[in-house]
């Protein structure tokens, strides 16, 4: 049986307790919370999903388990380059 931890535990019931019922994975609780330009759906959605996706995706290349000879560097230093391109995009 898959063992949780209590910080896992005590996530999942705040997270049920507040209706965020649905399909949450064991990974999506552990992981960390990624800072992200606040959504205003209300125009240009998609590229407000892009910008979330984009931190999420540095996220994971900066808990990568190696440097895989010099890619995840510039992996994020491209990921860094379309957030802001993206941000600027928005600001137009």
């Amino acid at each position: 049986m898959l063992q949780m931890s209590k910080k896992t535990i005590a996530v999942a019931a705040i997270a049920a307790a507040l209706g965020f019922g649905g399909a949450v994975s064991y990974q999506s609780l552990a992981a960390p919370v990624v800072p992200h330009v606040p959504l205003e759906f209300s125009s240009h959605e998609h590229m407000h999903h892009a910008i979330e996706a984009l931190h999420t995706a540095k996220e994971a290349l900066e808990h990568a388990d190696r440097e895989y000879h010099g890619h995840r560097t510039r992996a994020i230093e491209a990921t860094n380059d379309a957030i802001h391109h993206v941000e600027e995009a928005l600001k137009d």
